[in-house]
């Protein structure tokens, strides 16, 4: 996925580094969602602002401005950065709330741990992508005539360009049907560099799995014709990175 596609790692990511996370946030009364989105902006300044420094080796420094991060790839160490940041800010929050000595010692070690994670990415090196396709967003499906069971279907989209990559999925839609039916999905208008795009489908609580043989084309709409779910390709996670850049000599101080 590109940064700009969402926030690197999630609630459950979070759970992997501190278990208690959960009890804490809920203790404390801290939204973290709200820490994720928070952790999100500061990270990205940060890679904005050294993106922009003349020795950094972007391969996009000429347009860096106009692009922002929607061609920067999210890597497993840039997520694994993200999660300990969060945690990072959580339990700064818990221990102002409380002035509690165990979770200032929970706050420096994530301060610690996520420091490194830094180092260890921009050490690994930045991914970027030439020709980004972000996540689609406002993806529609609607309801209507078909022979699929009744129940609660899980459905996602995706771009795809002419060598056949393919973007993050789009949010999951959830739709219920009452009776027996079906329905359709339809994509939003199209960014530059897309020649098509798929759809996944999959029963409420379970996998999504391509539903298109072939790549679909711009504008059309894609109905459940079948009557069940086809088993197919799995969701990926977006594109990879064409072109990773160490940091310079000088590892870039946070």
């Amino acid at each position: 996925m590109l940064y700009t596609d969402g926030n690197p790692s999630r609630i459950e990511d979070l759970r992997v580094f501190e278990s208690s996370i959960h009890e804490v946030a809920s203790v404390e009364g801290i939204d973290l969602d709200a820490k994720l989105d928070v952790a999100a902006a500061e990270i990205g300044d940060q890679l904005m602002g050294y993106l922009l420094q003349p020795a950094s080796g972007d391969p996009q420094a000429g347009a860096r401005r106009t692009l922002g991060l929607s061609t920067l790839v999210v890597t497993p160490a840039m997520r694994r950065w993200h999660a300990l940041h969060t945690l990072a800010l959580t339990f700064r929050d818990a221990f102002h709330n409380q002035i509690n000595g165990r979770y200032q010692e929970n706050w420096r070690h994530y301060v610690s741990a996520s420091a490194e994670a830094r180092s260890v990415l921009f050490r690994i090196g930045l991914g970027f992508v030439m020709n980004p396709m972000p996540r689609p967003r406002g993806v529609v499906v609607t309801e209507g005539s078909g022979t699929w069971a009744a129940g609660s279907y899980q459905v996602q989209a995706a771009w795809v360009n002419a060598q056949g990559r393919v973007s993050a999925p789009s949010e999951l839609t959830v739709i219920a049907l009452s009776n027996t039916g079906g329905f359709s999905v339809r994509m939003p208008v199209a960014p530059v560099g897309v020649t098509g795009w798929h759809v996944y489908v999959g029963e409420s609580g379970g996998d999504l799995y391509q539903q298109n043989a072939t790549k679909l084309a711009l504008g059309s709409v894609w109905t459940s014709a079948a009557s069940a779910v086809l088993v197919g390709e799995m969701p990926g996670s977006g594109q990879f990175a064409d072109v990773y850049v160490a940091a310079s000599r000088q590892t870039p101080r946070g």
